[in-house]
This record gives C-alpha cells, structure tokens and sequence, in this order.
C-alpha cells in the first residue's frame, strides 16, 4: 500500500495548483473590455493574480501575509476604477521636468541591448546589430521618447548607456546578466547560430514592447 502524503503537503499541493490555475487565468483570460479599457484591464488582472496568491497563502495558516496580497488587490481594483490608492502614491516627489523612463521599459531596453551584444559576438557589427533590431522598429518605438532621435538613434544611446553602466540599476542588472552568458553560449553553438539566438532575443523583446501598457503621459511610450 502506499504511503499517504501528510495532511498539510496534500493542502500545500492543491493550494499550488489552484493558485498557479488563479495566476494563469488572471493573466491569459479574455476580457471583452480590454481594448477600450487596456491598462484598467491590465490592473485588473494583477488584481485577480493578488488575490490567487492571497489564497494560497490563507489556505496554508499564512493569514497576515495573505493579507498584505489582499490589500494589494483592493489598491489595484481601486486605481483600475479610477480612484486614488495611498499604495500607489509618490511619496518622495520628483523635480519638475521630464518624467523618467519606467523600470519596466528599462528592462525591455536591456533585453535589446543584451540581443544585439549576441548578433555582434556572432560576427555582426555595432551598424548591422543595430540594422537588424531595426525590424521591429513599429513595436521599439514604444520605448522611445517625442523628442528623441528617433528607433536607430535610441538603440545606439542605449548600447552606450549599459555598455558605460548609467543605465538604471535593475535594468542595468538585467543587461550584465544577459550578457554574462553570451561566452559560455558560444562554446556551443556556431556565429550563426549565435546571431540567430540575437535575433530570437529581439523578436521576444518586440513582443514585450508591443505588450506595454500606455502611458497617459507619455506620447508614444517614452
């Protein structure tokens, strides 16, 4: 006969299993509305995912930190309709001027930069990497500013801001991590094979772009 599992390692697995269900539906479910409401939609769906992890936690005897995940919720359905949260205010605000650039366009940038890095340790130069992320100019211009110079001229400013480290702090972990590996890849794998795995890199980063919620400040995404 075998062994029964304990009670609360059967509790603990179904509890996953229904929190990972939670989490995939909240983010892959169709909503009707989100194209006239996409960043409420997209609020909405963080909220539903809070809500997954809070019942998680609940059903394990975590009742304070599910909580903190049930506050989470209620901040993220209070902005999706429009009303001010204190969770989400700007406690230490910022001198006038220009809005900075947001974490997570940050951390697209890096993966950019971290694609092109590949194409030019396949045999590419600075020009032809930059030429090649080139095709994805629609969905890259996302993460541009109005006034800069333009998808070709960004994508060179960024190169040089992870490659002199004044790129952003998380972003610029993303990038040295990326590239970290680009040495052991290629023990592997052939230059073109190299450059092929860039290109893959600036297809998933088109795709994460084109994914960006828009900014009501922003007159692209910039």
């Amino acid at each position: 006969m075998d062994e029964k599992y304990p009670e609360d390692v059967v509790r603990l697995l179904d509890s996953w299993v229904d929190c990972i269900a939670g989490i995939d539906n909240a983010f892959n479910c169709h909503d009707p509305n989100e194209q006239a409401r996409p960043l409420a939609a997209r609020q909405l769906r963080y909220l539903h995912a809070s809500l997954a992890v809070a019942r998680l936690l609940q059903a394990n005897g975590h009742k304070k930190l599910a909580h903190s995940f049930v506050e989470l919720a209620e901040a993220f359905s209070d902005v999706a309709e429009g009303i001010n949260h204190p969770l989400f205010a700007l406690e230490q605000r910022r001198k006038p001027g220009a809005q900075p650039d947001t974490s997570d366009v940050w951390r697209i940038r890096a993966n950019i930069c971290v694609a092109m890095n590949y194409l030019m340790a396949g045999g590419k130069t600075e020009d032809e990497a930059i030429k090649a992320a080139l095709k994805y100019k629609k969905e890259y211009e996302r993460l541009t500013r109005a006034d800069s110079s333009g998808v070709r001229g960004s994508l060179g400013t960024w190169l040089k801001s992870f490659a002199s480290d004044k790129a952003p702090r998380v972003a610029l972990a993303v990038f040295k991590a990326g590239v970290a590996d680009i040495p052991q890849y290629q023990l592997s794998h052939t230059g073109k094979e190299t450059q092929e795995h860039g290109e893959k890199r600036l297809r998933d980063a088109a795709a994460l772009a084109a994914d960006l919620p828009l900014k009501p400040n922003r007159h692209s995404v910039s």
